[in-house]
């Protein structure tokens, strides 16, 4: 069987909402990824929520792509 290569971006500042996601599809994707708006918002304490449901993680935070995001904050 070829493994599954799909990473799920986790773009919300919900915790609940995220812990529901990742519970739901952490049998059927590969990694999922954190990015900047969740970070901000729960940072290492958030990230580790997530790590404990599951340990395959794309830590996001580059900025200089998501010229919206940034705008939002500075």
């Amino acid at each position: 069987m070829k493994a599954n290569k799909v990473i799920v971006a986790l773009d919300t500042s919900n915790i609940k909402k995220v812990k529901e996601i990742v519970q739901k599809l952490k049998s059927e994707v590969y990694a999922f990824k954190i990015g900047y708006e969740f970070f901000l918002n729960h940072g290492i304490k958030g990230y580790n929520t997530v790590r404990k449901i599951c340990p395959r993680i794309f830590l996001d935070l580059k900025l200089h792509d998501i010229p919206n995001t940034t705008k939002k904050r500075y």
